[in-house]
């Protein structure tokens, strides 16, 4: 999971996607085209207070990577 990306609003809210931001999924997102969504990657949407959540999920992934070694 080292592909998260953010996306925060100017009230502090936002989305968290667990995928990168370019190739099909950065070029289909948004595009409006019938069946599209299907290769939307996996998302936390309306995310009231976004940093402290990413915050969150990188404390999280950086200590299963430590517990892995």
């Amino acid at each position: 999971m080292s592909d998260i990306t953010v996306a925060e609003r100017a009230d502090g809210s936002g989305t968290i996607t667990l995928a990168p931001s370019t190739g099909m999924y950065g070029w289909l997102g948004g595009s409006g085209w019938p069946g599209a969504s299907r290769y939307q990657p996996p998302a936390f949407e309306m995310i009231e207070d976004v940093r402290r959540v990413n915050g969150i999920l990188r404390d999280a992934q950086s200590r299963a990577g430590s517990a892995g070694g």
